[in-house]
């Protein structure tokens, strides 16, 4: 039932606009002729209309024919909605059957196609074409709409007598978990209707496949999801459909409807508390005073709070910090170690938000990571702790050992003896030796 749907809106839209569709050439009204309205509801219709070709073929064969066309213009064309007619004569005898092709469709562009030649109309088809019969005495008569589904988006930021632009917050297009678009909402001016959202300057306008999509935004520091009110539109109905949504899932089906929606986020803050502590259990000297305190945005490399030393008492910082995502920056003395403990007290009230894409923080210590919740209180320690001493090194030498070169040699003097008294026995003991090998020599010679 799609197809006839779509056609009686189509009808629709031509008797409010008074002229939308352009009367079927005179010749058509002869045997073997065709009239093919094409109608495109999207974003930058008029630019695809431009860039579509309606083709022929015959159903035997599959052969392409080349007809004689008169084409036809819209020329109250607005961004969304553009309309191109072609009345042709075909080719051949009467009585032939054709199918329509179509080229030139852009991705993310669905096609229905209906014609209607004296017999049944035909259901919405999967492909660009649809077959028809000629020569019955009246021209056929078939539709082509192509269809983009059109999501309008309009931000507005409160709670805050400054609040942040509206082109700060990204907004997001899911299909099937996939994220298929983004855009910004360029103006802080309400997008009232069609018009603003044809200028393009007051609302975000997204082109996506229609079907079932999700919205979603990027997450912006100091501000949260408020509330998101949703209603139907049909750019080429005179008066919005007001189909009522389901705004708390963010999901709708826009395979019949685009869709028009209004984006509030609120400023909030969270509280942020800092203290530190010493342990100077290895005779450290220095103090809390010797440790200094600072807040990044994470992925942002300028501090937002900047270095801040720590008092006597331990206390470092009591900041209220926008909603978002933080790291903390620490400066302490040389050679002490650190550890960060971190408790969050949660909100008294919570807040749904539409779904996120967001990377992790990335730091050398994941317990300075932390967030701020709206109405919530974040409490870190940083306790630094003095190293411990170098160890005492004692150094022991070795007993010396003296051993005999022979056995059953002579004991060394004693230890103390002087050199001289070293030199005069050594001087008789060689005299000794030599008196005895002389008597003995005098012994053998006078045998």
């Amino acid at each position: 039932m799609m197809g006839r749907i779509k056609r009686m809106m189509v009808a629709t839209a031509v008797a409010a606009s008074g002229g939308l569709a352009l009367a079927a050439p005179t010749d058509a009204q002869e045997p073997n002729d065709v009239w093919v309205e094409v109608v495109l509801s999207g974003v930058d219709a008029p630019t695809v209309r431009d860039g579509i070709v309606v083709e022929f073929y015959e159903t035997v064969g599959g052969t392409m024919v080349t007809p004689t066309c008169d084409e036809y213009d819209y020329d109250g064309s607005t961004r969304f909605v553009a309309q191109h007619n072609v009345g042709c004569d075909l080719p051949g005898q009467p009585g032939g059957t054709y199918a329509l092709g179509l080229s030139g469709v852009p991705e993310g562009w669905s096609v229905y196609v209906e014609c209607f030649d004296g017999g049944e109309i035909t259901e919405r088809l999967d492909d660009p074409g649809a077959e028809f019969a000629s020569g019955g005495g009246y021209p056929a008569d078939c539709t082509i709409w192509l269809r983009q589904a059109i999501v309008i988006l309009d931000k507005t930021v409160v709670g805050t007598e400054t609040p942040a632009p509206s082109s700060d917050f990204t907004l997001e297009v899911f299909a099937d978990g996939a994220q298929v678009a983004t855009a910004v909402d360029p103006s802080n001016d309400i997008c009232e209707g069609w018009d603003d959202a044809d200028a393009g300057t007051a609302c975000a306008v997204i082109g996506v496949e229609p079907g079932v999509i999700t919205l979603g935004e990027l997450p912006t520091t100091g501000y949260e999801f408020a509330d998101l009110e949703c209603e139907g539109i049909d750019p080429l109905e005179n008066e919005n459909p007001d189909e009522a949504f389901d705004d708390e899932s963010a999901t709708y089906d826009l395979l019949e409807s685009d869709l028009y929606c209004t984006i509030t986020n609120t400023y909030a803050e969270g509280q942020l508390i800092v203290t530190a502590s010493v342990n100077n259990d290895d005779g450290g000297t220095a103090g809390v005073e010797d440790v200094s305190i600072e807040v990044y945005e994470d992925g942002v490399d300028a501090p937002v709070v900047a270095a801040t030393a720590c008092a006597a008492d331990g206390s470092c910082l009591d900041e209220m910090l926008p909603i978002g995502d933080y790291v903390i920056g620490y400066t302490g003395p040389d050679g002490y170690t650190r550890e960060i403990f971190q408790s969050v007290t949660a909100p008294s009230t919570t807040t749904t938000s539409l779904p996120v894409i967001q990377e992790a923080m990335v730091t050398d210590d994941p317990d300075a990571e932390f967030t701020i919740e709206n109405g919530g209180l974040v409490e870190i320690e940083v306790a630094i702790d003095d190293p411990a001493p170098d160890p005492t090194t004692t150094t022991t030498e070795p007993a010396t050992t003296t051993t005999a070169f022979d056995a059953g040699a002579g004991t060394l003097p004693p230890t103390g003896a002087s050199s001289e008294t070293n030199t005069t026995i050594a001087v008789l003991a060689f005299a000794l030796i030599a008196a005895g090998l002389a008597l003995v020599g005098v012994r053998r010679r006078t045998a």
